[in-house]
């Protein structure tokens, strides 16, 4: 798989192990299947946490490059 470019993005950061070593990551930026891993044993509180963040930081960068998605009809 492709690496993907490195954008920090939330102030999420989680421990995963990548080429034999830890690191810290931002949310974002982690693969689906670490996200899935990351999450997976989560409890409500610590999910519905990640989710108000990462709305926030949605907004933000909605807020600052002025992007709309138009409705669907």
């Amino acid at each position: 798989m492709k690496s993907k470019k490195v954008r920090n993005l939330d102030n999420l950061k989680f421990r995963v192990l990548r080429n034999d070593k830890y690191k810290m990551v931002c949310f974002t930026d982690l693969t689906y299947l670490e996200q899935k891993e990351v999450i997976k044993n989560k409890d409500k509180d610590e999910v519905k946490n990640i989710t108000l963040e990462l709305a926030r930081t949605l907004r933000q960068i909605g807020e600052e490059f002025n992007i709309v998605k138009e409705a669907t009809k």
